[in-house]
């Protein structure tokens, strides 16, 4: 038996079989032209996948809206035209560098992206319950709207038209279909029958104590290349500060205001309405200290000194309520947008609408409108549209211009 096993053992001890080295190279190198091979054509199913896949920005009932589809770029691009309709006017109101410096602060780009995407979910969802609930267009405000979209996109320069594919009839198309969800979305709100009557949260007069005056005044500052505030030098402040008297005296003489400045004056500005609430505007505290206390047709005893400007001024009316009935119109728009929006919800759940990843890709200022372009395609009436439906906030960074107070007409 011990023989048996020793004579197994001497055969599994045998000579091994000898493997040409040249034979196993060539196996390698073949293994090696495989795997490189598999890799290249991952990398190559990697690149591909990369180049034609595109997420969806939403999905509404199964249907899949890409970032290039107009049902999203009309948005995006209104949504962007009133930010930077916004920035122009503070370029302006405010002296600023450049539209840039408004984009730029706090969340006016998240805001755009925001409204843009609540409305391209809205009128998605808005239009398709109007037609189901039998509501249309008038033929009257199709050919308004239409008139209105030819002539935006006609104006519309070629290079923004590259840059969002836009076409006309899909353009004009997709613009009645909004229209038509905006008319639904209003029909909605003004039958949930709330008036300033019955509002949950009333708004008191006594929280508007509201002034009206006409002004002239001049700047008694200049400002830097990052819009900081430069006094003038006290040469230049006196001489402003005694022309303002020269002014003074002749409105208390009964010159009106209107009439005082010379035609062409271009440092000295006459302001013919100027309304502020004393306890929340951003106009100079001097103005306001000087001027609330004034009765109709007064003028103030003197040039009033603020940081930035010297002031004369003229009480109009010491007892508006346009601040007033405007808060009052606000809430009640609130209240009944709130009612909506609760709507729209339910309906996001029925429609099984979701969000894409295709959205993060979309950024604000760099799609449709590139922030400091021109915008002049827009209508005046499309362009308060736009605000309306996109009204960035931001905190100002400048000293408040009495040419750039939100209470003021």
């Amino acid at each position: 038996m011990n023989k048996a096993k020793q004579i197994v053992r001497v055969e599994q001890k045998g000579p091994k079989k000898m493997v040409d080295p040249e034979e196993r190279k060539k196996k390698l190198t073949i293994i090696g032209i495989s795997v490189a091979a598999i890799l290249f054509i991952c990398m190559c199913v990697v690149i591909f996948w990369e180049a034609f896949h595109k997420d969806p920005v939403v999905t509404v009932d199964g249907e899949k809206y890409y970032a290039s589809d107009v049902e999203v770029m009309y948005n995006v691009y209104m949504a962007e035209a009133a930010a930077e309709s916004v920035a122009k006017q503070w370029v302006s109101m405010y002296g600023l560098s450049g539209s840039d410096v408004y984009w730029n602060m706090g969340s006016v780009k998240n805001k755009a992206k925001e409204d843009a995407l609540t409305n391209i979910i809205n009128y998605e969802l808005m239009y398709r319950e109007a037609e189901k609930n039998g509501v249309s267009l008038t033929e009257e405000e199709k050919t308004e709207t239409t008139d209105k979209y030819t002539k935006v996109f006609e104006n519309m320069n070629s290079k923004r038209v590259n840059r969002t594919g836009f076409e006309k009839d899909s353009f004009v198309e997709y613009a009645l279909k909004a229209t038509l969800a905006e008319k639904y979305m209003d029909q909605l709100k003004e039958g949930y029958g709330i008036t300033k009557d019955n509002l949950e949260t009333p708004v008191n007069k006594e929280d508007y104590d509201e002034r009206k005056v006409e002004t002239i005044y001049v700047p008694i500052s200049t400002s830097d290349s990052e819009d900081n505030a430069i006094p003038l030098s006290d040469e230049e402040k006196a001489e402003y500060k005694a022309k303002m008297e020269e002014y003074l005296k002749e409105a208390q003489d009964g010159k009106e205001f209107k009439d005082i400045l010379p035609e062409g004056e271009e440092k000295f500005v006459y302001r013919e309405e100027l309304s502020f609430v004393t306890d929340t505007t951003q106009l100079p505290e001097e103005l306001v200290a000087a001027s609330k206390d004034l009765k109709d047709g007064e003028i103030y005893n003197g040039v009033i000194e603020a940081t930035n400007y010297y002031f004369i001024v003229k009480m109009i009316d010491n007892d508006p309520d346009t601040a007033y009935q405007q808060a009052v119109e606000t809430q009640v728009e609130t209240e009944r947008q709130a009612k909506l929006d609760d709507y729209i919800n339910t309906l996001k759940d029925e429609y099984k609408v979701s969000q894409g990843k295709g959205w993060d890709e979309v950024n604000m200022g760099e799609t449709a409108v590139l922030i400091g372009e021109d915008i002049s395609e827009l209508s005046a009436s499309t362009s308060e549209e736009a605000e309306a439906t996109a009204s960035p906030s931001a905190e100002a960074t400048v000293s408040p211009s009495p040419e750039a107070t939100t209470e003021s007409k």
